[in-house]
């Protein structure tokens, strides 16, 4: 593979970095290459017994519901895979930090997210239940500004200055079992699931401190650090070269002991038109303990008296500087379980019926992730052509990602349910162009209708 760094081609082979910057390297190239913004048009679409998942006090049309769906998702607070990324041909990729310091918009962050899951639902006018299973992968990485521009730029525009270049992420693989229930009270639909969660593999960050100082005086590096990597299953490290890596079985003893607990609220409420929801989703944790947990971590004060960062040559230099960052941050290695929490989701929504052939709705979300709050709101119209197909679109936005023009395709023949979401539908056709982009499909067996004053109005 190779990369470009401060306009300088550089080939990382196998033994290339050995330092914590090159783990969060490999797994966040290894996040943004899956086929993948989190859903916000789909908890506005209604129809799809699957909506439940964004709030368990929707009830779905249908009296009895199986099926199943798949989601992909990869979201960035300002730039696109391509803004950093230039294929080469015959080559690979080449990355170039200088590509994105014009559109930083602080700290950068990435978010890859996967689910594939299968859904039972029992739905009647008063009370609607259900199981399901789900199988998640769930990838973050958060990368400090300082250290996009001390990759585009050089290290001289930080001379005499300490800065945190120090890089956040959290990577999981797991699988969930769930059983979820709603009553309703009048007007009033009050639901609820709790969901068991077996962790497959995990790697994540702890403390997150890498301050580097360039010596005004000497130009030397100085590093202070107090950084530590959680792992299970997922990277290994031979303290003997300090070569860092991905595991050959990564899913090894996948049932064991690493494991978490989820719960989800939620609420709807009608008046005539108007239909308005809240939900509070993915509230919980997961502790690995399952035998193959470790920690690495590196804490200390290292100095490094070779090239400046500015001062690359050729790639023979800048090899030089990274392997010589792997002698230097010392990792030390030791079993350890721990705790990661699960992204939390917040929904608020409205939707009003206009007729029997249009409704429209209106969202606010949130999602919290690693410390970070992550916004978006999204208006939607959707047209029903009978019980059999619906045809909706949206605007929304979602933390820096403006103008996402998504789409809605719902299709219901006898009992054969099937159904296209998406937020960014040019996002879709072209994921890389684009700072976010998402897709929700699915397919359900369906059998007879709930009332439709279960299910909000028009369906």
């Amino acid at each position: 593979t190779v990369y470009t760094f401060h306009s300088i081609m550089i080939r990382i082979t196998t033994d290339g970095l050995r330092a914590a910057i090159g783990v969060v390297a490999v797994l966040c190239l290894t996040a943004a290459t899956l086929s993948a913004q989190t859903e916000q048009l789909f908890h506005l679409t209604r129809r799809s017994p699957q909506v439940v998942w964004t709030n368990p006090a929707m009830f779905s049309p249908y009296k009895t519901s199986l099926g199943s769906s798949s989601y992909g998702s990869i979201a960035s607070n300002s730039f696109s895979l391509a803004d950093f990324a230039d294929r080469v041909p015959g080559e690979g990729y080449t990355i170039s930090a200088s590509n994105v310091v014009d559109d930083l918009n602080g700290n950068q962050y990435l978010t890859v997210d996967e689910h594939f899951g299968l859904l039972l639902n029992i739905a009647r006018e008063k009370y609607q239940w259900g199981l399901s299973f789900r199988a998640v992968q769930s990838n973050f990485a958060l990368v400090p500004e300082e250290t996009v521009l001390l990759l585009a730029n050089g290290n001289g525009q930080f001379i005499g200055e300490s800065v945190n270049i120090a890089p956040d992420f959290a990577i999981s693989y797991y699988n969930e079992f769930a059983a979820h229930g709603a009553y309703k009270i009048g007007n009033l639909s009050l639901g609820a699931r709790a969901r068991l969660i077996i962790g497959g593999v995990n790697s994540s960050t702890e403390r997150n401190t890498i301050e580097l100082f360039t010596n005004p005086e000497y130009y030397q590096l100085e590093f202070t650090t107090d950084y530590s990597i959680n792992t299970t299953g997922l990277v290994t490290y031979d303290p003997a070269t300090g070569n860092f890596g991905i595991s050959d079985s990564p899913f090894e003893d996948f049932i064991n002991n690493n494991n978490g607990f989820a719960f989800d609220l939620g609420a709807t409420y009608e008046v005539g038109k108007l239909f308005l929801a809240a939900s509070a989703t993915n509230i919980g944790s997961i502790r690995w303990d399952g035998g193959r947990s470790q920690t690495f971590e590196t804490q200390g004060t290292f100095v490094y008296e070779g090239l400046a960062f500015d001062e690359f040559e050729d790639e023979e230099s800048f090899g030089e500087l990274v392997d010589s960052l792997g002698g230097i941050l010392e990792f030390q290695t030791s079993d350890a379980n721990y705790v990661t929490a699960l992204p939390s989701r917040y929904y608020g929504s409205a939707r009003y019926d206009i007729n029997d052939k249009w409704s429209t709705g209106f969202l606010l979300y949130g999602e919290q992730r690693r410390g970070q709050f992550i916004p978006g709101a999204t208006l939607a119209v959707n047209r029903h052509f009978g019980e059999t197909f619906t045809l909706g679109t949206s605007l929304g936005l979602r933390n820096g990602s403006y103008g996402n023009v998504g789409l809605n395709v719902d299709v219901k023949l006898w009992i054969l349910h099937g159904f296209l979401v998406t937020d960014n539908i040019l996002g879709l056709v072209n994921p890389t162009g684009f700072s976010t982009a998402n897709i929700r499909f699915g397919a359900n067996l369906v059998f007879g209708r709930v009332d439709n004053d279960a299910t909000g109005g028009e369906l």
